[in-house]
C-alpha cells in the first residue's frame, strides 16, 4: 500500500530528528554569558580583565601565615559581606586544603593613604606576626578631593604616606604587595577614573622603586568595563563592589599568591555566595564611612577584624 503524504511527511521528520541528535550531542555547550552563571564567575572575571601580566608560578604564601589588608570601604565592606576577601579564602579553602592562613581587614570606610599611615602599624598587626601585607589606597584620595586630587601637594602627601607604610613593614622584613586603586563611576572616561590614573601610576613608581609586588586593580577595572555586556554592575554605587567587582578584586589578589587562573577559574563559588551575599542596606555603609565608622560594627562574629581558616 502507498503512504499517504501525512505519513511520508512524519517519516521525513522522524529521520531528521535521528540524523540531527547525533550532531548536536556532539558539539561543545556554548559557554554561557558573562552575567549569567553564578558558579563561572571567576571565569568571567578572567574573560573580563585578560590574562595576568606574569602567569603566577607557585603559591608565596605558606601555611600559619598571616596576612594583613589595609585599604578603605572596599576592603573594610567586606568585614560585613566577606566580598573578595571571603572569595580568595573559599577559593584557597577548595584548592589547597592543607593551607591555613590568617587575614587581617585592616579596612575603614572613607581612608585615604595619609589617614591609613599613622595606623599602619597597629592595624596590620606588624611585628605580632604578620608575614604579608596587602596596602590598597587612592579612592578616596581622589574622591574626597574633586578637583583638587592632582595638586601637586595632595598627590605629594599620598605618595609620603604610601613609602612610609612600605618602609615601616620592610623594616620589620614583611613583603608589601601595592594594589591600585579600583573605579569612581563604572566609565573608562570618567574624569575621576582619569585621575585614579595618575595615582595608580605613582603607586606603581613606588612599587619599582622599593621593589614590592603589584596588584593592577584599576587596570584590571578598566579592562572589564570596556569588555563587559550591556546591563552588567561591577559596584552597587560607582564605587562599593557588586559580586562581579568582588571577584575581579579577588582574581587581582589569587594571581598575587600564586594561584594560577585555572585553579581559579574551576572553583564553583555557588556555595560561598550562598554565604556572603548578607547586605547591610548601602545608605547605612555610606552613612557610617561618613562618619568614619569602622565597618565591622556591622559584621558577623567571625568577621571581626581578623580571619582564620
Amino acid at each position: 500500500m502507498p503512504c499517504s503524504k501525512s505519513t511520508l511527511h512524519l517519516l521525513a521528520c522522524l529521520t531528521v530528528i535521528l540524523v540531527l541528535i547525533p550532531v548536536s550531542a556532539e558539539e561543545p555547550a556554548s559557554p554561557a554569558p558573562p552575567g549569567t552563571d553564578l558558579a563561572g564567575v571567576l571565569v568571567d572575571a578572567i574573560a573580563l580583565t585578560g590574562p595576568p601580566p606574569l602567569p603566577p608560578t607557585g603559591l608565596i604564601v605558606r601555611s600559619d601565615d598571616q596576612i594583613a589588608f589595609m585599604g578603605d570601604s572596599i576592603t573594610s565592606t567586606n568585614v560585613n559581606r566577606g566580598g573578595y576577601l571571603r572569595l580568595i579564602q573559599y577559593v584557597l579553602g577548595q584548592n589547597y586544603p592543607g593551607l591555613k592562613l590568617i587575614f587581617i581587614n585592616a579596612g575603614i570606610g572613607g581612608h585615604r593613604a595619609d589617614m591609613m599611615a599613622p595606623r599602619f602599624v597597629k592595624d596590620t598587626k606588624l611585628g605580632q606576626g604578620t608575614t604579608l601585607i596587602f596596602i590598597n589606597a587612592g579612592v578616596n584620595d581622589v574622591g574626597q578631593r574633586r578637583d583638587k586630587a592632582l595638586e601637586p601637594t595632595n598627590l605629594e602627601l599620598y605618595r609620603d604616606s604610601l613609602i612610609k607604610m612600605v618602609e615601616e613593614a620592610q623594616g620589620a622584613k614583611v613583603p608589601v604587595i601595592l594594589v591600585t586603586p579600583t573605579v569612581i563611576y563604572e566609565s573608562t572616561e570618567a574624569e575621576q577614573n582619569k585621575r585614579l590614573q595618575v595615582y595608580a601610576d605613582a603607586m606603581k613608581q613606588i612599587a619599582e622603586e622599593k621593589n614590592c609586588g603589584l596588584v593592577d586593580w584599576h587596570a584590571m577595572f578598566m579592562t572589564a568595563i570596556a569588555n563587559k555586556p550591556p546591563g552588567m554592575r561591577l559596584t552597587c554605587d560607582g564605587v562599593h563592589m557588586g559580586l562581579y567587582g568582588d571577584t575581579i578584586l579577588a582574581l587581582g589578589i589569587l594571581r598575587a599568591l600564586g594561584v594560577p587562573d585555572a585553579t581559579s577559574a574551576a572553583t564553583d563559588l555557588t556555595p560561598t555566595l550562598r554565604l556572603n551575599l548578607w547586605p547591610t542596606p548601602m545608605p547605612l555603609l555610606q552613612a557610617a564611612e561618613l562618619l568614619q565608622v569602622p565597618l565591622n560594627r556591622f559584621a558577623r562574629p567571625e568577621w571581626h577584624g581578623v580571619l582564620t581558616y
